[in-house]
């Protein structure tokens, strides 16, 4: 048997596929763009989006239940609020909105893998209410990770792209003109572009990814002989495509070797 796949074919590795997904799902999903402002400055608005990460953390390892699980699920939703709590509060200040969402994921990455780590060693994900058959472990941490990808390339992907163009307010059309329409047409195609080259990655079709960007371009020529707008272009493209290469390599290296 691979070596990948004696690994994923262990409750403990199903469990930590379903607390990463649980996290991408709650944090890119159930937020919506409404709560993500308003929790910045509504204590309520924030304690329910805390609300929100426990409920979908929960029902992300329902088969796992058990006390010990739900004491580390509550500690991933408070140390989840906690950072929230400090990044509303610094963001004033700092100015860094690339840095600061970085900075909010990797935080939230730590403590997961903290909590999954003690939540292991105490044998916790081998005590679930269902018998877990090891025959399709392999396929379901594949089914969540996969899920959790795509999740994050629609919602996480663009925040990435838009706190790097925020550095660049002159270079965004949005900040020019009154056309917000224009500028939610631009989130979709940044979102099924990186939709397509994520598939293409998994995929391992390389080649076509350059036909994507070929017929992306080929779209936008006219507007190209606009200094701004294709500076806009670029960045924007650049990064919504390296966020798309980096999870599909990311994936590919769990999942596939």
């Amino acid at each position: 048997m691979p070596v990948w796949s004696q690994v994923v074919a262990s409750p403990s590795a199903v469990l930590l596929a379903a607390l990463f997904s649980g996290h991408v799902l709650a944090d890119f999903l159930a937020q919506t763009s409404t709560l993500a402002a308003r929790k910045r400055r509504s204590a309520p608005a924030m304690l329910l989006h805390g609300f929100l990460v426990l409920a979908v953390h929960l029902a992300c390892v329902l088969p796992f239940w058990s006390v010990e699980l739900l004491a580390g699920v509550l500690a991933i939703a408070l140390s989840h609020l906690a950072v929230d709590v400090f990044r509303a509060r610094v963001d004033p200040r700092w100015k860094q909105p690339l840095a600061s969402l970085l900075m909010d994921q990797g935080l939230h990455a730590a403590a997961i893998l903290a909590c999954w780590a003690w939540l292991a060693s105490r044998g916790a994900a081998e005590r679930g209410w269902i018998e877990f058959d090891p025959a399709w472990m392999p396929a379901a941490s594949r089914m969540l990770l996969l899920a959790s990808g795509f999740v994050f390339n629609a919602k996480g992907g663009t925040g990435i792209v838009r706190s790097l163009l925020a550095r660049f307010p002159q270079a965004v059309p949005a900040a020019r003109t009154a056309d917000e329409d224009v500028y939610a047409t631009g989130r979709v195609v940044g979102c099924l572009e990186r939709f397509i080259v994520l598939g293409l990655v998994l995929l391992d079709q390389w080649a076509a990814i350059g036909l994507v960007l070929a017929a992306k371009s080929i779209a936008r020529f006219k507007e190209l002989d606009s200094r701004p707008f294709a500076d806009y272009y670029l960045i924007g493209t650049l990064t919504s495509v390296g966020v798309a290469l980096a999870s599909g390599f990311l994936l590919r290296a769990v999942l596939f070797q």
